[in-house]
């Protein structure tokens, strides 16, 4: 037992007070006091000490009761704090207990069964769940009185069901937002050809970010003269609208420098009380921008990567850190595919190669983000020069070296799991090395100008998961050195093939394997923390895992550069460039 406190002697003192005020309480007393009166009848009825006995020993046993549950009864309270339902229902789906909001809310909606909220088919699917154990206990439904969703869990008591539901509406809405941004990409890699000739990759990013709930967006680049060069884009009853070209100068306050500026996403909303006036005088919108919009400024939120710069107005719900999350992947997405179309702008033929690939790269995987794409390609850029690879090779590695993962758009189920895989799971895993090179395979297929630079890509992609001692994946090697044709649509048999060793890998997926081992162990993952750069450099010398060496997996020239430049490495990391 805690030893009792001062806390504990106020908390006796208020329960105390509060015994003393039942009414109920000096009812029981007098009955209790009447009753021994009456067995004592030679004192007879009007003796005071039965009644003030019963009334002290009352009082204080439901006083010390209340005392010592006082944080159980607590506890007790909060399935009726709940904002989501939470309610106890018979094997039936008739409610039989709510309480506080829940209960409040049924009231209102006059609900008495489960049925009324998720319908007649989900409610035996949770009646049928606890009937089979088997059965996994856990749903989804829209609620429609509500107008959300809910994640719905289960578990027995005694021959009832406890159920709580909890909101997963942002969730959903932010699921439904990345698969707007993916159909995006989708749209653009089917329409590559027309894009070359006539680039309306903006309008198409401006219309998705205004589906976002966003009243208008400023897109903009930073072109060599230091300034923003862009356009306002907004709906009315004509469609999309855009703004002639509006020009952004370095030292204008305006809220579209402010991520450039603190280097990170920047949102900003009307405080409550405060004017539209006010609000633009402390984000100061530049006049262009803000006559084309033509409308009262309510929040904005801007966001940069490279050159490009996006600013979007007035959300209509509210931004939320849902919202901040979709303008990074939007921005991400948009800056991939501005640096594909300048490629085409410059040489059509690299054009057709290189944007069906690349704008399939959009995996909203939790591994996957617009600064790791950067520090890969420096690492990568960074080790080739050291090797004294031509300009060619070194800048090529540097643009090409982050499209590693592509083939992973395939398997996205697979790779936003958090927690280790099965042995089947990961035979899934290892396959995206070979759709990355398929998918190479076919932008190569479009154009008979075959660049180097997606050669280098496909390497890349199929090889960047073989180790220096052989133990890497896919196995692809025949006895006699050669490797199998993987142009097949069904998966390859493993049986009689072995992963390439040593210089059978080729020299760029071996550079990218050491720079992409080393940014994921230093970047935060679903399934691990973030590590040091001084631990990461412990694990790749020698893996805690498998005992390997950094020799063993990287080759020891690779190893070598490593040692060398770590402190290059850790800069990169710390300062991808823009």
């Amino acid at each position: 037992m805690p030893p009792t406190t001062c806390l504990d002697i106020r908390c006796c003192s208020r329960l105390l007070l509060v015994e003393l005020r039942q009414p109920a309480n000096y009812i029981i007393a007098t009955l209790i006091g009447l009753a021994l009166n009456l067995v004592d009848t030679q004192a007879g009825l009007t003796q005071l000490p039965p009644y003030l006995v019963s009334f002290i020993i009352l009082t204080l046993a439901r006083t010390v009761t209340h005392l010592t549950n006082q944080y159980e009864e607590r506890l007790l309270l909060l399935p009726a704090k709940r904002q989501d339902p939470a309610f106890l229902m018979d094997s039936q789906g008739n409610i039989l207990a709510a309480s506080g909001r829940t209960k409040a809310l049924f009231d209102q909606l006059a609900i008495n069964s489960i049925s009324q909220l998720i319908g007649d088919d989900l409610q035996a699917e949770i009646i049928a769940a606890h009937q089979q154990p088997d059965i996994a206990s856990d749903f989804e439904a829209y609620v429609e009185q509500v107008a959300r969703w809910y994640r719905i869990r289960t578990t027995h008591a005694d021959n009832q069901i406890l159920v709580w539901f909890s909101d997963i509406t942002e969730q959903k809405a932010l699921d439904h937002r990345l698969g707007q941004i993916h159909r995006f990409n989708q749209e653009i890699a089917d329409s590559l050809h027309e894009l070359i000739f006539d680039n309306d990759s903006y309008q198409r990013l401006a219309r998705l970010i205004i589906q976002q709930g966003y009243q208008a967006v400023f897109i903009s680049r930073k072109k060599d003269n230091q300034l923003l060069h862009g356009r306002v884009y907004k709906m009315d009853d004509r469609g999309l609208r855009q703004s002639e070209n509006i020009i952004i100068p370095p030292d204008s306050a305006a809220p579209i420098w402010q991520s450039r500026l603190q280097q990170r996403i920047i949102t900003g909303q009307r405080r409550s009380g405060e004017s539209h006036q006010e609000f633009s005088r402390r984000c100061p919108f530049d006049p262009q921008v803000a006559a084309f919009i033509d409308q009262a400024m309510e929040n904005f939120v801007n966001y940069h990567q490279g050159e490009l710069s996006i600013i979007a107005f007035n959300k209509g719900s509210g931004i939320t850190k849902n919202d901040l999350f979709a303008m990074e992947t939007l921005v991400n997405t948009a800056r991939t595919v501005t640096n594909l179309i300048d490629l085409a702008e410059s040489n059509e033929n690299l054009f057709l190669q290189a944007i069906t690939g690349l704008c399939a790269t959009a995996e909203f995987s939790d591994e996957i983000t617009g600064h790791h794409i950067l520090r890969v390609n420096e690492y990568a850029r960074l080790v080739s020069a050291e090797l004294g690879m031509d300009a060619d090779f070194c800048r090529g590695i540097g643009q090409v070296a982050a499209i590693h993962d592509i083939g992973k758009v395939a398997i996205p189920h697979i790779i936003k799991l958090e927690r280790p895989l099965d042995r089947d799971e990961w035979r899934k895993m290892e396959r995206h090395t070979i759709i990355g090179a398929q998918i190479i395979d076919q932008m190569l297929a479009g154009s008979s100008h075959r660049d180097p630079r997606l050669l280098m890509a496909r390497n890349i992609a199929l090889h960047h998961h073989q180790r220096w001692d052989g133990s890497g994946y896919p196995a692809l090697c025949l006895d006699s050195g050669k490797l199998v044709d993987i142009s097949q649509s069904s998966p390859i048999s493993s049986s009689g093939l072995s992963p390439l060793r040593g210089e059978q890998i080729p020299l760029e997926g071996r550079i990218v394997t050491l720079a992409d081992v080393y940014d994921a162990l230093r970047s935060s993952r679903p399934y691990k923390p973030p590590f040091s750069h001084e631990k990461t450099m412990a694990i790749m010398r020698r893996d805690d895992r498998t005992g390997k060496s950094g020799q063993q997996a990287f080759g020891p020239d690779l190893m070598a550069i490593l040692e060398k430049h770590q402190d290059d490495f850790a800069d990169i990391f710390g300062n991808p460039n823009d």
